[in-house]
């Protein structure tokens, strides 16, 4: 099920002056020549061209140089305000700040997309009330009762995914804790901007997930074997324009690529959570 959402071009500037307000009070200077401040940036001019209602950016071409990095804005600066509160979130911000965090900018491994990926993963589970915090292997969180770890994997290419699978399983079975891997798929899936309504995006959404699990569930599955790890979750995030809407969206999908048996109760819990995931 795929996680579309409308985004008006003044929830856009809110979340421009999100990260503002944030970054501010972390006392942390968004530096000119970073990524966030290009977002910043595309985000006030969309805003202001909006409001005037001046459409010659759209004319001119500048519409679609800007539209992806101002829902960028949008996104980060979303996922920021679910997670201002929660201890360890200065450093991540400085993190984000090393890099371009834009799932466009392929192959181009940074430490700021591994970074991006774990908030967006926090505020993810923090809107789905498992209470997730920051702690290792890269975020916690509850269920049931109990406490699960999750290790995040923000995958920059695919020579580098059965490595990254393996460092994951490893992560959870330090954390001694029964765990999930939280696995980005951005980098090395295709991204069109362009769809002519929702129905058609599902339909192009749903391949992705099936080609990705086609050709790799054999490797995952067995990768995947520890008892501690409960299962994947895949996640695949871009920008869109919807054309019989004629608004921007940004499109957040979570994916299940269960190790353990559909009778188990490993499956009954990595279901009910991703069911959570999916229900906000």
């Amino acid at each position: 099920m795929s996680v579309l959402r409308k985004d008006s071009y003044k929830e856009i500037l809110e979340s421009a002056e999100t990260i503002k307000r944030i970054y501010s009070e972390k006392k942390i200077k968004i530096h000119n020549r970073s990524y966030i401040n290009k977002c910043l940036k595309s985000a006030y001019k969309l805003y202001d061209s909006w409001k005037k209602r001046d459409y010659s950016i759209i004319q001119n071409g500048t519409f679609f140089e800007i539209i992806p990095h101002a829902l960028e804005c949008h996104r980060i600066g979303t996922a920021l305000e679910w997670v201002e509160k929660k201890h360890g979130l200065e450093e991540k911000l400085k993190l984000i700040l090393k890099g371009s965090i834009w799932p466009y900018d392929r192959f181009k491994k940074n430490q700021a997309k591994d970074t991006a990926f774990e908030v967006y993963t926090l505020a993810r589970f923090e809107k789905a009330g498992l209470e997730p915090e920051f702690e290792e292997p890269d975020v916690v969180f509850k269920h049931r009762g109990n406490e699960f770890s999750i290790a995040c994997k923000f995958i920059h290419s695919e020579k580098k995914l059965k490595k990254n699978i393996r460092k994951a399983v490893k992560q959870i079975e330090r954390s001694n804790k029964l765990g999930i891997i939280s696995l980005c798929i951005d980098e090395i899936s295709p991204h069109e901007v362009m769809h002519n309504n929702a129905a058609h995006f599902d339909i192009y959404l749903n391949q992705i997930f099936v080609e990705f699990i086609k050709e790799y569930s054999g490797l995952l599955n067995k990768i995947i074997r520890s008892r501690e790890v409960i299962g994947l979750i895949m996640s695949y995030s871009t920008s869109i324009i919807i054309k019989d809407i004629n608004l921007p969206a940004f499109v957040g999908e979570w994916g299940l690529n269960p190790r353990c048996e559909s009778e188990s109760s490993e499956f009954a819990n990595l279901r009910e959570i991703v069911d959570k995931l999916n229900s906000i």
